[in-house]
């Protein structure tokens, strides 16, 4: 397990640098509430309180791992419509994260258009979030 984590670490490290930093501050609200759980309840509940804490850290991260990311989600129900310019308004927009003035340009029509594309567009992917996933876990 921990040769797993050390080899994920190597290929990502930014990913491990940010959790780690979410770590930290959630540590120190967790060490308030710790304090305060001890001197209200006493040290026997707030022992198990930190145990299942670890224990939920311990099975997040190895699930984590396996959850796939929104944008791969999102991207694959993007590519699935049939409309060439609803997905290319929509991957502007997301995937690339693009203005709305700069997918208007690309795109050779008005925002106003672009607008009334990206609704419509929407309204395909919420038919097809609502499609039954393939996605493992």
């Amino acid at each position: 397990m921990f040769s797993d984590i050390t080899q994920n670490f190597k290929s990502n490290p930014t990913v491990y640098y940010a959790l780690s930093i979410c770590a930290t501050w959630a540590g120190i609200g967790s060490l308030m509430n710790g304090v305060t759980m001890t001197q209200t309840y006493g040290i026997i509940p707030s022992l198990i309180w930190v145990f299942g804490n670890v224990i939920a850290c311990i099975l997040f991260g190895t699930v984590a791992q396996k959850i796939p990311k929104v944008r791969e989600v999102f991207g694959s129900k993007i590519m699935a419509l049939e409309d060439e310019r609803y997905r290319e308004v929509l991957q502007y927009r997301y995937i690339n994260e693009w203005s709305w003035d700069k997918i208007a340009r690309e795109m050779h029509y008005s925002p106003d258009w672009v607008w009334e594309l990206h609704g419509k567009a929407l309204l395909g992917i919420d038919r097809r979030l609502k499609e039954p996933s393939k996605t493992q876990f």
